[in-house]
């Protein structure tokens, strides 16, 4: 089976569940929590177009990603069914959950209003 390599490099990676709350909550911008794994091919085609997306809106979004290889806790503890999954989070509550990934396009619009507002 092929590795497929995750991009961007810049993004916050959480390896444990208690990096939940101080990544995630509490954080004065959009926060994207993003469930993958090496072995989703779909992961791969995400975390290209992440990078642009936390970088076209740097100030107003972060995105963290989540690793379900080092940590299945998390995606146990939200039930995270399908890879890749996206949660995103603003003002402390989960506002969008997304699964799977189906274009650059229609995920910016989907999560697009929770970053400017």
């Amino acid at each position: 089976m092929p590795i497929f390599y995750i991009y961007n490099i810049n993004m916050k990676e959480i390896f444990k569940e208690s990096d939940f709350d101080s990544e995630i909550l509490n954080q004065k911008c959009t926060v994207i929590a993003y469930f993958w794994s090496i072995k989703c091919k779909a992961c791969d085609k995400a975390a290209k177009f992440l990078s642009k997306l936390e970088k076209a809106y740097s100030n107003k979004l972060k995105i963290v990603k989540l690793n379900i290889d080092y940590d299945m806790n998390l995606a146990i503890r939200f039930g995270i069914s399908q890879l890749p999954t996206f949660m995103l989070f603003k003002e402390n509550d989960m506002k969008l959950l997304i699964e799977g990934f189906k274009g650059d396009m229609k995920f910016e619009r989907q999560v697009r209003p929770f970053i400017i507002s």
